[in-house]
């Protein structure tokens, strides 16, 4: 289990670079085209610490998450297992076929998700609203993240079971998944997504 841990985070740690390095690249000028290649470093320009097999991986799962931020009715995320590409999402639709059209020739799977990643990152959102809510009745939350998995939210809490049945009472249903923490962590989490 630690290693996949290890994996998500090291997924996560490459999403949040490309989505960074996406969010700092101009516009294309007028009649440019919006290719991400045309913008891309010269060929043979490698970052330090890093193969041309790695920087290809982060390049299709980035790819791979832009067409899911295109389909929030059906995309849950990803995660990498060895050179693979896991994606979860609701079958169904356009999606898998968006994927397979970016992936290239990295082998892509498909899982089916309950939630999509637009359904776990609004309730993680109502979550964190109600966090001084929680807080005033003795049962802080201390994180708060949406699964990849689109398995539910994970709230970190040192509440335990609860906080779960009081989840329960004020959100129904809801995909809450309860991780019982002894003291908080060094940084907060920040992914919504």
């Amino acid at each position: 289990m630690a290693g996949r841990q290890r994996v998500l985070v090291s997924v996560a740690a490459v999403l949040v670079l490309a989505a960074a390095a996406c969010a700092q690249r101009p516009p294309p000028a007028p009649g440019a085209s919006g290719d991400p290649a045309q913008n891309s470093p010269p060929p043979g320009h490698q970052p330090a610490g890093q193969t041309p097999a790695v920087q290809a991986d982060a390049a299709v799962a980035a790819l791979v998450e832009e067409v899911g931020s295109r389909h929030p009715e059906q995309y849950a995320g990803i995660e990498a297992s060895g050179a693979t590409l896991v994606v979860y999402r609701r079958p169904g639709g356009d999606l898998d076929d968006a994927v397979r059209a970016v992936a290239g020739d990295t082998p892509v799977v498909f899982r089916d998700a309950p939630h999509t990643r637009s359904e776990l990152v609004a309730l993680a959102a109502r979550i964190r609203t109600d966090s001084a809510y929680w807080e005033n009745r003795g049962m802080p939350i201390w994180t708060v993240l949406s699964r990849h998995d689109g398995a539910g939210v994970e709230v970190g809490t040192p509440a335990g079971d609860r906080l779960r049945t009081a989840m329960r009472d004020r959100y129904g249903d809801a995909p809450i998944i309860i991780l019982r923490m002894n003291e908080p962590p060094a940084t907060v989490p920040t992914r919504t997504g």
